[in-house]
């Protein structure tokens, strides 16, 4: 027969009850390990639920943050090309301008190249009226002159005839 004390006697199982109280003790400490690793899932699951939910709210904030980024790009963007076209509104109009005072600056040119011509006609001629003057001038003194002489002459004749008409 065996001869254990009677604690330790075996069971029908062939376990000794020492054994069993101490699986009984490791499966309490078993299950309270359990229980604390569930609430630990628990409040996992809990943290990814709160963090999905965080990434959604935040998805959405960004996604309306992009919409209206975007919207305002787009305003933005047509009112830029708005000030473009009135930009290049604005060259073509001053470019049709300037193409017209060139035209006006040419044609004052070739007034002005005619005027000039013109004048310098005026003035030629005026150098030969000047001319013509002077040699009527000359003219005229030297006729001066000679009436002034024929005059004397005249004077000395008509003495002379007096002279004459006296004797």
């Amino acid at each position: 027969m065996d001869q254990r004390p009677i604690q330790e006697s075996n069971t029908p199982s062939g376990d000794s009850i020492t054994n069993r109280q101490q699986v009984t003790g490791h499966m309490g400490v078993l299950i309270n390990q359990n229980s604390a690793l569930r609430q630990h899932n628990s409040n996992l699951f809990e943290e990814l639920d709160r963090l999905r939910l965080e990434i959604v709210q935040q998805q959405t904030n960004y996604d309306q943050l992009l919409q209206n980024t975007l919207c305002n790009l787009a305003t933005t963007n047509d009112e830029l090309t708005n000030q473009l076209n009135g930009c290049q509104q604005e060259i073509s109009s001053l470019k049709k301008e300037n193409d017209h005072l060139k035209q006006t600056l040419n044609n004052v040119q070739k007034e002005n190249d005619h005027l000039k011509q013109a004048l310098n006609n005026l003035q030629k001629d005026y150098d030969q009226v000047t001319q013509t003057l002077n040699n009527l001038q000359k003219e005229n003194d030297h006729i001066k002159k000679q009436l002034n002489n024929l005059q004397k002459e005249n004077d000395r004749d008509k003495e002379e005839n007096k002279r004459f008409k006296n004797i």
